[in-house]
C-alpha cells in the first residue's frame, strides 16, 4: 500500500501547486483509459514479456499520478466550467454542507451552491461559499445541517493574511475547496426549505446535539461542558481560549481532537462488552459486526474528521484480518487507511491535523519498537510509564519538524503533560460514554457529577503546567528546508536503531549538525534586528519597534490582549520577544490625537487630525489612520526617503487628491488597506 499510496500523494501535491487551466473529466479518463488498456495489454500479451514488469510499473505509476493530480484539481474554480464566482447572478441558492458555527455575533457554515439566479432566470452552478451572517442576541438565527437557503450576492474572494506569521485563512479555507466567502445582514438571506442534506450525516448530527443537550443538563461546569463536547462529540467550536491554550502549551491539544486514541478507548469498551460472546457459535462474527457498526456510528457522529477516519478504517483493517485470520502489517494498514481518506477527501493532505495525525503514528509504528528494546524496566507499572513514555516520545519525534513550521513553538513540558492526562482522559472518555448511554437519571446525576470533578482536575493540571518556567519556548522560525532536514533526521535515527548503521548514525549528525547551525545563524539575525512594523489592522493602528529583541507596541486598542492585536500582530512580534515582556502603549483615540514618537533615531508622526502646532523636528514616518481629516504639515517635515502611510481607515479618493495638492512623491506613500503591512528595518526595506 506505501506503494500505492506514494504516487497518488505525488500527483495530489502536483494539482495542489499547478493547475492546467483547460484539463477536464473527458482528458483525465481518456489518460486513466489508455493507462489502464497498456496495463492489461502488458499483462496478457505473451510477446511484450521482456518489457512486462518494468512497463506495468511504469503505467501503474502514472495511472496514480494522474488519479491523484485530478482528484486535487477538480474543485478549482479554473477547471470547473460552471463555478457561480463566475456567473452574473443576483442570488445564490445552495445547500448548508455542514453544521452552523454560532458564535456571540455571527452563524458561520459552508454553502454547497446549486444554482445562480439573475432576475427570475436560474443557472446550474457549483462550489462551495463560506456564509457569515450577523446576528444578535435579541435575534435568534435557525438554521442547520440540509438546509436550502438563497443568499445575495454579496460574494469576495477570501482574502490572503495582510501581516507577518498570520494564520493563513485562505489557504486553510482552499483545502476546503472554498474561495469565496459573503457576509450578510440578516435581510439577505431566505431560508426555502428544511431537512436536505445526507440522510446519515442528518441524523449523526441530530445525535450529537441530543447528546450534548444530555451533557448540558447534567454538567455543572461550563469549562466541563466545553471539554467533554470536544473530547466524546469533535466540536471544539466554543471552547474556552485560556482551556484550548493550556492543553496546546503542554502538548496535549491532540487530546481534544477525536482521534485514534478516542476511537481505541471505544473499541476497547466494546471489545470488554461484547467479550463474551466469543464463547458462543458465530459469536466471533457477530462481536465484531456489532463493534464495526459501533465504531462507525462513532465516527459519522463526530463529524468523520481525518484522524477518526483514519482510526476507524485501522480498526476496521484489524477486526476483518483477524475474522480472516491474516497476520496485521502496521505500516501497511497506516499507508492503506490514507489512501482511502485521500481518495474520499484528497485536500486533507494539506490539513495540519492529517499531517500530525499520520506523522505521529508513523512514529510509534517505526521507533517504539526500537525504544522499547533499549530498556524497559521489571516492575509493571514502572513498565507501563516507561512505554507510555516511549510512545509520547516517538510521536513527539516524528511531528516536532512540523509542529516547529506551523506553530513556531515548543511545550517544553509535553511529556509531563501527556503522561498526567492520560488516566484523566480516559477515565473522562469511558464516563463520559456511560453518561450518554445510561438512562437512568438519578445515576446520570452521579455521572454529571464525577466527570465535572474530572475535568477540573485536569483543566487545573494543565494550567499550572503552562505557569511553570520555560513551559511553552516560541517564535521559533522554523522554514520548510528544516521540516526536510529535521523528518530526514528522525528517518535516520530509526533507522540506525534498527539496524545499529553507522552510515545512518553519520548522516544524523550531520543533519543535527547543519540544523544546529541553520539556527545559530537566524538567532545571530534575530538578535541584531532593528526595525519597524505598521500592521494592517483595518482602521486602528498597531505599529511596533523592534531592536535588540526589544519590543515596544504602539497601538489604538485598549490592551496587549485584544481579540484583533492576538490574531494580526502578537503571531510576529513572539518571534522577537514574550509576550509579557512586549511594552504595550495605547494610544486612546479620543484625548490623543496627533503625536510625535521617537523610538530609537526614528520619528514617526501619527496623524488623525489638522495638525495645529508646529515642530523642528524631522520626521521619518507618517501614519495616517482614524479620521478623513488630512493636514499637509507631516508630508513637509519628511524626511528625504521618508515614508507615508494610510491606514484601511481613508477612502482611495480622498488620500489621491491630498498627495496631489500637496505634491507628494507616490513612491513615499503605502496604502494598507487590502496591502501587505508595512515591514522596514536598518538593512533592508521590503513591502
Amino acid at each position: 500500500m506505501v506503494k500505492v499510496l506514494l504516487p497518488y500523494v505525488l500527483g495530489i501535491a502536483w494539482g495542489h501547486y499547478f493547475v492546467v487551466q483547460y484539463i477536464n473529466l473527458l482528458v483525465v479518463v481518456t489518460v486513466l483509459s489508455i493507462l489502464g488498456a497498456g496495463i492489461i495489454f502488458l499483462h496478457v500479451y505473451p510477446r511484450y514479456r521482456y518489457w512486462k514488469s518494468s512497463g506495468i510499473t511504469v503505467c501503474a505509476l502514472l495511472f496514480l499520478i494522474t488519479l491523484g493530480y485530478w482528484s486535487a484539481v477538480k474543485t478549482r474554480p479554473a477547471v470547473q466550467s460552471d463555478y457561480f464566482a463566475a456567473i452574473d447572478a443576483d442570488h445564490y441558492i445552495g445547500q448548508i454542507a455542514d453544521e452552523p458555527v454560532v458564535r456571540q455575533k455571527s452563524i458561520r457554515f459552508p454553502l454547497h451552491v446549486q444554482s445562480a439566479q439573475q432576475a427570475g432566470h436560474v443557472t446550474s452552478a457549483q462550489g462551495i461559499l463560506m456564509v457569515t451572517i450577523a446576528r444578535s442576541d435579541s435575534l435568534k438565527i435557525s438554521l442547520k445541517y440540509g438546509d436550502i437557503i438563497a443568499v445575495a450576492n454579496r460574494i469576495k474572494e477570501v482574502p490572503p493574511p495582510h501581516n507577518p506569521h498570520e494564520f493563513d485563512y485562505k489557504a486553510y479555507l482552499a483545502n476546503k475547496d472554498v474561495w469565496f466567502q459573503c457576509f450578510l445582514s440578516t435581510e439577505q438571506y431566505q431560508l426555502l426549505s428544511h431537512d436536505g442534506g445526507n440522510f446519515l450525516v442528518a441524523t449523526a448530527l441530530r445525535a450529537r446535539k441530543t447528546l450534548m443537550d444530555k451533557f448540558d443538563v447534567y454538567l455543572q461546569n461550563e469549562k466541563a461542558f466545553q471539554v467533554v463536547s470536544a473530547l466524546i462529540f469533535g466540536h471544539r467550536s466554543q471552547i474556552d481560549s485560556d482551556t484550548l491554550q493550556a492543553f496546546t502549551d503542554t502538548g496535549t491539544v491532540h487530546v481534544l481532537s477525536v482521534s485514534g486514541l478516542h476511537v481505541g478507548l471505544v473499541f476497547g469498551f466494546l471489545n470488554f462488552l461484547f467479550g463474551w460472546l466469543d464463547r458462543r457459535r458465530y459469536g466471533k462474527i457477530i462481536r465484531s459486526t456489532i463493534i464495526l457498526l459501533s465504531i462507525w456510528s462513532y465516527v459519522v457522529l463526530t463529524g468523520m474528521a481525518a484522524p477518526i477516519l483514519r482510526a476507524g478504517i485501522m480498526i476496521s483493517f484489524f477486526l476483518l484480518s483477524t475474522l480472516i485470520g491474516r497476520k496485521q502489517v502496521p505500516l501497511n494498514t497506516l499507508a492503506a487507511s490514507a489512501f482511502f481518506i485521500l481518495l474520499y477527501a484528497p485536500k486533507s493532505l494539506f490539513d495540519v491535523g492529517f499531517q500530525l495525525s499520520y506523522l505521529a503514528i508513523a512514529g510509534i509504528v517505526l521507533l517504539y519498537p526500537y525504544m522499547k528494546q533499549c530498556y524497559l524496566p521489571a516492575n509493571t507499572y514502572l513498565a507501563w510509564i516507561v512505554e507510555y513514555s516511549y510512545v509520547s516520545i516517538a510521536a513527539q519525534l516524528f511531528t516536532l519538524p512540523v509542529v516547529l513550521y506551523y506553530f513556531g513553538q515548543f511545550p517544553t513540558y509535553f511529556l509531563f503533560g501527556n503522561l498526567f492526562i492520560a488516566l484523566p482522559s480516559t477515565a473522562i472518555m469511558y464516563v463520559g460514554l456511560t453518561l450518554a448511554l445510561c438512562p437512568f437519571h438519578i445515576v446520570n446525576i452521579y455521572l454529571g457529577k464525577l466527570l465535572d470533578m474530572l475535568l477540573a482536575f485536569s483543566i487545573a493540571g494543565l494550567e499550572w503546567m503552562t505557569d511553570l518556567p520555560f513551559a511553552v519556548i516560541r517564535g521559533i522560525a522554523w522554514p520548510p528546508l528544516l521540516v526536510v532536514f529535521g523528518l530526514l533526521f528522525v528517518v535516520g535515527l530509526t533507522i540506525s536503531l534498527a539496524n545499529k548503521s553507522k552510515g545512518a548514525i553519520l548522516v544524523s549528525t550531520g543533519l543535527l549538525g547543519t540544523m544546529g547551525a541553520i539556527l545559530c545563524w537566524q538567532f545571530i539575525g534575530k538578535i541584531n534586528y532593528a526595525g519597524l512594523n505598521v500592521y494592517n489592522v483595518r482602521s486602528g493602528l498597531a505599529l511596533a519597534y523592534i531592536e535588540d529583541r526589544r519590543v515596544a507596541l504602539f497601538s489604538s486598542f485598549d490592551s496587549i490582549s485584544h481579540p484583533t492585536l492576538v490574531f494580526h500582530v502578537l503571531p510576529d512580534l513572539a518571534y522577537y520577544a514574550d509576550t509579557d515582556a512586549i511594552q504595550f502603549i495605547p494610544i486612546p483615540d479620543e484625548k490623543n490625537r496627533n503625536a510625535l514618537i521617537h523610538v530609537g533615531d526614528q520619528t514617526i508622526a501619527l496623524v488623525t487630525e489638522k495638525w495645529t502646532t508646529e515642530t523642528p523636528d524631522s520626521i521619518d514616518f507618517a501614519i495616517w489612520y482614524n479620521h478623513n481629516i488630512i493636514s499637509s504639515y507631516p508630508m513637509q517635515k519628511l524626511k528625504k526617503g521618508g515614508q507615508i502611510i494610510i491606514n484601511g481607515s481613508h477612502t482611495d479618493n480622498l488620500m489621491a487628491r491630498k498627495i496631489r495638492e500637496t505634491n507628494t512623491d507616490i513612491e513615499a506613500v503605502y496604502w494598507l488597506k487590502d496591502n501587505f503591512a508595512y515591514v522596514w528595518n536598518r538593512y533592508q526595506l521590503w513591502k
